[in-house]
């Protein structure tokens, strides 16, 4: 169990700092505006009616985390990969490794 949680910190680690080009390259869904402007967008969702639902976090390049005002708090880049895809807790992690490099022994 303690090797696997050292594996995500690892792969958490590398990621820190990256964020904004893993989303992009791996979410379908387009946040440019609230990652590069910082500001509100239209939750890709279509919830509500404003442009204001969600935006990234201040320090969402090292984190990758975001809220959006009607579907909640993504604390991580991997819960927001999650929310931006649809994908399970497995599917991102991979899928985070792969974009990163990183081999499927060290994930």
């Amino acid at each position: 169990m303690k090797d696997r949680h050292e594996k995500f910190r690892q792969l958490e680690r590398t990621a820190g700092g990256r964020w904004a080009e893993i989303i992009r390259a791996l979410s379908c869904v387009d946040i440019s505006d609230a990652i590069e402007r910082r500001r509100h967008i239209r939750c890709h969702r279509d919830h509500g009616k404003t442009n204001a639902q969600f935006r990234v976090f201040k320090d969402f390049n090292q984190t990758g985390g975001g809220v959006c005002n009607t579907c909640g708090t993504f604390p991580d880049g991997f819960a927001l990969l999650m929310w931006l895809t649809g994908w399970a807790f497995p599917q991102a992690l991979q899928a985070v490794a792969n974009e990163l490099g990183m081999t499927n022994d060290s994930v």
